[in-house]
């Protein structure tokens, strides 16, 4: 998903664009909610009390409006791997030391969204897993917060066993797989 952003006065664009993938953007303020979830539609908002309809932009007006910002090579969302110890929301050492390029990346990519998706291994009840993976993504949000990094910016899940990295069969301890992902998405604002 790439999100396009007219912020000018007095009205703002929001743009879903094709990304060959299952997208969609909701847009709420004092007014309602309103979901972007085909490729190519477009909303304009006056203002924080109101929302425009959703409307049909050709690819050719996408082009001839953003082309030079769509033109830009580096706009692929930027993913990470933090891993952790057995059975725990603690990040391994080597983990420990990456977080410094995951935080700059984040400032280089700002405004961005951050979606931090917590992983486990197969081994215990997968109830147990699917907490600890929140837990997991849990942290490193608050870690991303304690870095002055807007809260609105971040969105977190955890999958426990049910979404694996590397794919095994149940009770393996499979190091891979004790994870999160996160994925630090542009946001183009103009």
């Amino acid at each position: 998903m790439l999100l396009l952003a007219s912020l000018s006065q007095p009205k703002s664009s929001i743009i879903l664009l094709d990304s060959n993938k299952t997208s969609s953007i909701i847009i709420s303020n004092d007014s309602g909610e309103v979901v972007l979830d085909k490729p190519n539609t477009t909303i304009e908002i006056a203002d924080e009390k109101s929302l425009g309809e959703i409307k049909e932009i050709s690819q050719e007006s996408i082009d001839k409006r953003f082309g030079a910002v769509l033109s830009i090579k580096n706009l692929k969302p930027k993913s990470y791997f933090l891993y952790f110890e057995v059975g725990s929301h603690e990040l391994t050492a080597d983990s420990v030391k990456n977080i410094p390029m995951v935080l700059k990346t984040i400032e280089e990519k700002s405004p961005c969204k951050i979606e931090i998706i917590g992983h486990t291994d197969t081994v215990g009840d997968a109830s147990l897993n699917t907490r600890i993976s929140k837990e997991r993504a849990e942290v490193i949000k608050k870690m991303f917060l304690l870095q002055g990094i807007d809260e609105a910016n971040i969105r977190t899940n955890g999958y426990g066993e049910s979404d694996l990295v590397v794919q095994t069969l149940d009770e393996v301890d499979e190091a891979k797989n004790r994870t999160v992902e996160i994925f630090i998405k542009w946001v183009i604002i103009f």
